[in-house]
């Protein structure tokens, strides 16, 4: 198992989840990526259920690392201040020479 640890919460499944988690663990195998899914069609939790433990687990500062927003109330979270547009952050990336969150950009 390896040491590191990432969660990546989506609330439906969907192969195209599957396959870039399933890409992003090849490139990287020091890193387990752990996907929850909030609906998972097996069980009886609603949408509002599964969003409503998400927002619980966020609150608290245990949520993931990643949401998948498909489906998911984007502006709310704006507005409370949980999301935060990274696109100003993309382009500084972008630029020749900066480091900035090349871990993260070097995946997409």
């Amino acid at each position: 198992m390896p040491d590191k640890e990432l969660t990546v919460y989506a609330l439906e499944d969907s192969s195209e989840i599957r396959q870039v988690i399933s890409a992003f663990q090849k490139e990287h195998d020091d890193i387990y990526v752990d996907l929850n899914i909030g609906c998972s069609g097996d069980d009886t939790v609603t949408v509002d259920d599964a969003l409503r433990t998400l927002n619980s687990d966020i609150m608290a500062g245990e949520g993931p690392d990643v949401i998948i927003l498909d489906g998911m109330p984007v502006d709310n979270y704006i507005d409370k201040g949980l999301l935060t547009d990274i696109s100003v952050s993309w382009e500084l990336q972008r630029l020749p020479g900066s480091e900035l969150l090349s871990h993260i950009f070097s995946v997409v």
